[in-house]
């Protein structure tokens, strides 16, 4: 029962440690390209502003489905605006002019909504989810110090692991990983 119980735990961080790289490489390949990219059809958004707090917040890493065509009053949406910034804002309400879909979005934080209303070509995806503050820690890590500090800690631990191992004797490693 104790091994089940340490390879779930040892599953939950590879997989955690997966998403934060997925995210990671989602981020970085974004700063190139209009609308980012995406992985499995979801986007990361790292969230700069204060407009929809409290329900997100500046650091927070947004979660978008891409596929989420299904727009509603209430929904949170991540756009483009016409001057090309990415934004993710609360839809307030909707109209049709011209024969078009035209949102209306507010950040939650804000007195009014916003000045131009969204087509549905401009939508990048539907919120899901926010991760917490990861996205300090992402902006931090797509930078060229970032990157040495991440690697320079990966070298450590991978040094701490290895010198502790050739220090404890074979029975001790034995009886200490297989708990």
């Amino acid at each position: 029962m104790v091994r089940i119980l340490s390879w779930i735990k040892d599953i939950a961080f590879y997989i955690f440690v997966l998403i934060i790289i997925l995210a990671s490489i989602s981020l970085i390949l974004s700063k190139n390209d209009t609308y980012g990219s995406h992985i499995f059809g979801y986007k990361f958004i790292n969230i700069k502003s204060e407009s929809m707090e409290p329900t997100i917040s500046p650091g927070d890493i947004a979660i978008v489905n891409i596929a989420n065509n299904d727009v509603k009053r209430g929904d949170i949406i991540t756009f483009q605006t016409e001057n090309n910034q990415t934004k993710t804002h609360r839809v307030v309400d909707i109209h049709l002019k011209n024969g078009n879909i035209l949102y209306e979005t507010k950040g939650d934080a804000n007195s009014v909504s916003d000045q131009e209303l969204v087509a549905t070509e401009q939508i990048i995806g539907s919120y899901i989810f926010n991760i917490p503050k990861i996205g300090h820690l992402l902006s931090f890590m797509s930078t060229s110090i970032g990157i040495f500090t991440f690697i320079f800690f990966i070298l450590i631990i991978i040094g701490v692991v290895r010198f502790r191992r050739s220090i404890v004797p074979k029975e001790q490693q034995k009886t200490i990983y297989n708990k």
